[in-house]
């Protein structure tokens, strides 16, 4: 199906640019890549085109924290497209692409395929604290008795039809708007708080699967991995090497070293 790609990168060296849009393309992708960037990245991006044509950006300012703002700039910008390409948003620095995920057996009754990390969020340190967060702002909805024995829902990685896509990012913003500026949302990376929290709190109404690192579309590897084939990819514990991994930069050094003899995964 065809897909676009959406990402926030910034200030980060050429080679991080180049690994990402090159293991994206290199697996067959057809699709656009649309970086937001700032200003002082335009040359990067301007160097970048000249070796990927179909890679785009959109130069952005952030009113606050860009993890949770770039919820904002990728809503305005899809409000503005009308084609109806799948659209996947993740994260920059620590995605690699193992194969093409326009390949991957999508279900056109899904609006939204959301991931799913190997731990609960009572376990994990820091998804107790995005989670206690909002539920101090609004303790009717007893948002923490509802989740703290649930999985993890992973922000880093979307992937949705159009109309689920901008459904979602509408409720993301709208919902932004919701909390104070001093509040932990505006002011530290912390956006997946508020995604598991319209997940769990039913605030979509969308039709969305969450999908694991066994449905091997994307495999979030920080919590569980369960290694590397003979042919230098990662691969779930069905030994099924995955579409996209998430988290990579978690890795040994002298795993991460291994994985790519044209890009280096160590910065």
């Amino acid at each position: 199906m065809k897909t676009n790609v959406l990402t926030y990168c910034s200030g980060y060296p050429y080679e991080i640019f180049e690994r990402f849009a090159g293991t994206l393309y290199d697996t067959g992708f057809q699709g656009k890549l649309i970086y937001f960037i700032k200003e002082s990245d335009v040359p990067t991006l301007t160097n970048l085109i000249d070796e990927y044509p179909k890679v785009e950006y959109v130069v952005t300012e952030s009113e606050f924290h860009v993890q949770s703002y770039r919820f904002v700039l990728y809503n305005d910008y899809l409000n503005r497209q009308d084609d109806d390409s799948n659209i996947f948003i993740c994260d920059s620095r620590d995605v690699i692409f193992q194969k093409n995920i326009e390949d991957y057996p999508v279900d056109r009754e899904v609006d939204l395929y959301f991931f799913r990390e190997d731990k609960i969020t009572q376990d994990c340190e820091y998804n107790t604290n995005w989670v206690t967060n909002i539920d101090k702002q609004f303790p009717e909805e007893k948002f923490w008795d509802t989740i703290k024995d649930k999985p993890i829902i992973c922000s880093g990685t979307t992937l949705g039809t159009m109309k689920g896509m901008k459904e979602y990012l509408r409720l993301m913003s709208s919902n932004l708007e919701r909390f104070p500026s001093d509040h932990q949302l505006k002011n530290e990376p912390s956006d997946q708080g508020l995604h598991n929290y319209l997940y769990y709190m039913n605030k979509l109404n969308l039709n969305v699967k969450v999908l694991t690192n066994k449905d091997n579309l994307v495999n979030t590897t920080g919590y569980s991995w369960m290694g590397m084939n003979k042919n230098k990819k990662i691969v779930n514990d069905d030994w099924d090497v995955s579409y996209v991994v998430h988290q990579y930069d978690r890795f040994p050094l002298q795993i991460k070293s291994k994985l790519s003899e044209k890009y280096n995964l160590s910065l």
